[in-house]
């Protein structure tokens, strides 16, 4: 949690991810930080197999010892582990966020439709009382017209096609019918 908040707050507009703003390609994706597990002593799990024999107080005492010096290095190493993993969690959830954000640009630039004014005027400076720019309008209202024609026609030949295979649906009923 330290790693994604110190990630948030790291950003140059601060909580980008989890705001409305337009991400930008000038926002890059953070890149993954993998880390190695700290230099810890080895482990010596032969204490654990050692056998039951009789052994002095002096003997239990340096073997409780060891047992406890290698406990508290199998605690450190688990703790090592856990930290290691919150931190790669953290990272997938902001490379998710930057994911969701980019997809949702892409979304948004991909799907936004063009105002009257900037194909009108195709950022240029115009003179709104010439005959250009009258015809340009015209234009596009006929070019309007069209798409509304356009989609009033495929809407037809959407449900012909449906009659169509409606018709045919009843027909194979009909010959299966009769067939059994």
């Amino acid at each position: 949690m330290h790693l994604l908040h110190s990630s948030l707050t790291s950003t140059s507009s601060g909580f980008f991810l989890v705001s409305t703003a337009i991400i930008t390609l000038v926002i890059p994706i953070t890149l993954p930080i993998l880390e190695a597990l700290p230099n810890f002593p080895e482990h010596q799990w032969n204490l654990v197999k050692a056998p039951a024999t009789w052994k002095t107080y002096q003997q239990l005492e340096k073997k409780n010892e060891k047992l406890q010096t290698n406990l508290q290095f199998a605690k450190s190493h688990v703790q090592a582990c856990k930290m290691m993993l919150e931190g790669t969690q953290a990272q997938l959830v902001l490379q998710n966020l930057h994911l969701h954000k980019t997809l949702q640009t892409l979304f948004n630039h991909k799907t936004h439709k063009k105002n009257d004014w900037s194909l009108l005027f195709n950022g240029k400076v115009q003179v709104l009382s010439s005959d250009k720019f009258w015809q340009k309008i015209q234009e596009q209202a006929e070019q309007k017209e069209a798409e509304v024609a356009q989609k009033v026609k495929n809407a037809k030949l959407r449900g012909m096609r449906k009659d169509a295979l409606a018709a045919m649906e009843q027909e194979r009923l009909k010959i299966k019918q009769d067939h059994d």
